[in-house]
């Protein structure tokens, strides 16, 4: 793979991390404010929304430091 396809990954694993922050910054907000959904529910929903976000985050970095590998490799090459 090459490093323009692996920025763009990143790239779009980044938008979804952002999405499940909101997502999960909407439901702390919602065991305050609203209780439609029983609080079990809740805090089911919020271990999965995190455990999502962790995953992105793994990835995230998983794929940076293959950006990082391919700097480094390219850095030895020229004898920089």
């Amino acid at each position: 793979m090459d490093t323009e396809t692996v920025l763009e990954i990143i790239k779009m694993i980044d938008y979804r991390t952002e999405q499940t922050r909101i997502q999960l910054a909407q439901l702390t907000s919602e065991f305050v404010q609203d209780n439609s959904l029983m609080y079990t529910d809740k805090k089911n929903i919020k271990h999965y929304l995190t455990g999502k976000l962790e995953g992105y985050e793994e990835l995230s970095n998983h794929l940076q430091s293959f950006i990082e590998g391919q700097l480094n490799a390219l850095e030895n090459q020229t004898g920089e």
